[in-house]
């Protein structure tokens, strides 16, 4: 039986090359292949149609190699019994456990036995979770807000949960199209360029009847503008300042990065907030961010107008 070197400290998978995998490609071309033993394939499939991943073969990228805690999981007679060394850091978020190298880009994602529909949110978290700090490492950040566009050009309506930003999605009229309602995931591209790209809803997952709303996360917009939302009996829009947009443009990517916080001890946690505040003064730099005022059922979209053209 051939063993999987996880002691390694890259991973040499050739005897996996024409095994498929799940692409996870972004526009800063970050990407990754998400590769499942049998045992968890059900739930790899679960998170690749909620994000609309593509089949690919094995071809070099950076793997996550997700597998299932309970039993010897064997595919085409390779072995992925994990080998600890001191050079592999193991991370448990309670229904699973993340194995990371310090030299190697790859990542072990394994599940335990426990089994239901938030148990298998929980684990995309987690998993999404590794993407994002891999994101926020090159520049950019998730970020808790809907995705609107107009001509090809993407604007984010940022707010916490349930303060309009699915209602004003679901209003919005043509040319206006609503892209998403929730999270997004901001990358930096070449020349300093931000790009957006739609994250699913979580929420209505978990708390609709277990109704999905898949999104093409491998799809993206350039990032043209950031509107703060505030209800209002009228509809306004206010240009804010650099600072005051970097602030808020923290609080919402934190959003996000609160419930993978169990992931990081103290250290970690501290350089965490430091780089996603710092990617958010330099984002606020480029991209225009203004506060909407939005009367739930007035026209809000116009005063969007007024400021994007």
């Amino acid at each position: 039986m051939k063993k999987f070197e996880y002691s390694a400290p890259t991973l040499a998978y050739q005897n996996l090359s024409e095994s498929l995998g799940f692409r996870l490609r972004l526009a800063n071309n970050q990407e990754w292949t998400l590769f499942g033993t049998e045992e968890v394939n059900p739930w790899l499939q679960k998170l690749a149609s909620l994000l609309q991943l593509k089949t690919c073969k094995l071809n070099g990228s950076p793997l996550i190699i997700c597998k299932r805690k309970s039993s010897d999981d064997l595919v085409e007679g390779i072995d992925f019994t994990i080998v600890p060394t001191d050079q592999w850091k193991e991370t448990d978020f309670r229904v699973g456990k993340i194995w990371t190298h310090a030299q190697s880009p790859h990542v072990i994602f394994e599940l335990n036995d426990d089994e239901g529909l938030e148990t298998d949110i929980i684990r995309i978290w987690h998993l999404l979770s590794l993407i994002y700090q891999k994101v926020q490492a090159s520049g950019g950040m998730p970020f808790h807000a809907g995705l609107v566009q107009k001509n090809g050009k993407g604007y984010l309506l940022a707010a916490p949960g349930n303060t309009g930003k699915s209602t004003c999605c679901s209003r919005i009229v043509p040319p206006w199209q609503a892209i998403s309602d929730d999270e997004v995931v901001i990358v930096k591209g070449d020349a300093g360029k931000y790009l957006v790209h739609p994250v699913t809803t979580w929420s209505n997952y978990l708390w609709k009847n277990g109704k999905e709303q898949p999104q093409e996360i491998e799809k993206f917009w350039p990032l043209h503008g950031i509107f703060f939302l505030e209800q209002s009996e009228t509809d306004e829009v206010v240009e804010i300042g650099k600072g005051t947009a970097a602030l808020s443009a923290y609080e919402s990517a934190s959003q996000v990065g609160r419930r993978n916080r169990g992931l990081l001890n103290l250290e970690q946690e501290r350089k965490t907030k430091h780089k996603v505040f710092d990617n958010a003064i330099e984002m606020m730099k480029k991209i225009p961010a203004y506060k909407l005022k939005v009367n739930l059922t007035g026209k809000f979209w116009e005063k969007m107008d007024e400021v994007v053209i």
